[in-house]
């Protein structure tokens, strides 16, 4: 679901289409050297102006990350991703695999490599599914 892509162009019906790479759109500031209430400025502009960005469902991942240090020891992290790669279900399943690896990465241990069923048995397994059933749920 992270490389995945959304055509809808010159098809009989839209579809999915899964890249067989994609890069993370991350960007890092430091802004240590600005005050406490113009960071709370800026950063609300930036937060806004993520928003009003959107994302281009043809190119994925339809997701970005930035990293702002405030201070010494604090950043503020912001987590943009579109709802059709990620819900209220899976994204604190994906934070929750990011901060694994992450406490990992600190403490120099291997990180965890959890093997997963492909999305692809996913979209398989979805269009086994009785729509009219689904409907009536």
């Amino acid at each position: 679901m992270l490389r995945t892509a959304f055509v809808w162009d010159d098809v009989k019906q839209p579809v999915q289409a899964v890249l067989s790479e994609a890069s993370l759109p991350w960007v890092e500031e430091d802004w240590r050297g600005i005050d406490d209430e113009e960071q709370r400025q800026k950063f609300d502009y930036l937060v806004a102006a993520d928003r009003s960005r959107g994302f281009d469902l043809k190119k994925p991942p339809l997701m970005r990350c930035q990293l702002i240090r405030l201070g010494e020891s604090r950043y503020q992290f912001v987590w943009s991703f579109h709802h059709l790669v990620l819900d209220g279900w899976s994204a604190p399943l994906v934070l929750g695999r990011v901060l694994e690896n992450y406490e990992s990465l600190r403490k120099g241990a291997p990180l965890s490599r959890i093997a997963g069923r492909p999305f692809r048995d996913y979209v398989l397994w979805l269009k086994r599914q009785d729509p009219q059933r689904a409907e009536r749920f």
